[in-house]
């Protein structure tokens, strides 16, 4: 798109954010590729969390997050609207995640990210340090946990989906999900009792 018909669509308001999703698929599935970096500017960070609540390693994620916008690219011709947008991508990057850990059959040692509530230093250096701490025994839980596990957790309690976008994201029924989430909850709990001291 030249730029001006840049200009005259957000003059008029017919700016490409304004567009349907469907309307931006479409646009994708003809080679535009500046619908792509819309739908990627909006679905990138839930992409992206998920898929680091699994690997545990920002640098990971991010090189996943591309490589699974990228096979969405290419496989945007079978999406055929059964699922969200947002729950199909999710289930790309949790697929390539899971395998991803599967490979490197390692423990990242990284700090959960999601809690950081703004980068604002904190006030009482001991009370961070103990948030930190805790944190970090956390992410050594949850990658402790076989990957499916991990990822029921991470959609759940971290992303917070239903349970029928978890089932459509991992591709297996509702009744699957709350068992497997049952399990890695239960799981979880127990690694986090042995990382802490045996306390309840």
């Amino acid at each position: 798109m030249d730029a001006q018909v840049w200009e005259w669509r957000v003059a008029t308001g017919e700016h490409p954010r304004q567009e349907g999703e469907q309307q931006l698929i479409e646009r994708c599935r003809a080679g535009d590729m500046e619908a792509f970096g819309t739908l990627w500017q909006q679905h990138r960070t839930a992409v992206f969390r998920s898929i680091l609540g699994i690997v545990g390693n920002p640098q990971d994620a991010e090189d996943l997050t591309q490589d699974a916008f990228l096979r969405a690219y290419r496989a945007l011709d079978s999406f055929r609207g059964e699922a969200q947008l947002r729950t199909w991508l999710i289930r790309i990057g949790v697929h390539l995640a899971i395998d991803h850990v599967k490979r490197k059959k390692a423990h990242p040692e990284v700090s959960l990210d999601w809690d950081v509530g703004g980068g604002y230093a904190d006030i009482d250096p001991h009370a961070a340090a103990e948030r930190n701490e805790l944190r970090e025994t956390v992410r050594k839980a949850i990658d402790a946990l076989p990957p499916h596990h991990r990822a029921v957790i991470v959609l759940r309690d971290m992303e917070g989906m239903d349970y029928s976008e978890m089932a459509q994201a991992l591709g297996c029924s509702v009744g699957s999900v709350k068992l497997r989430l049952f399990r890695a909850r239960r799981l979880l709990k127990q690694r986090l009792e042995v990382l802490l001291g045996g306390s309840p």
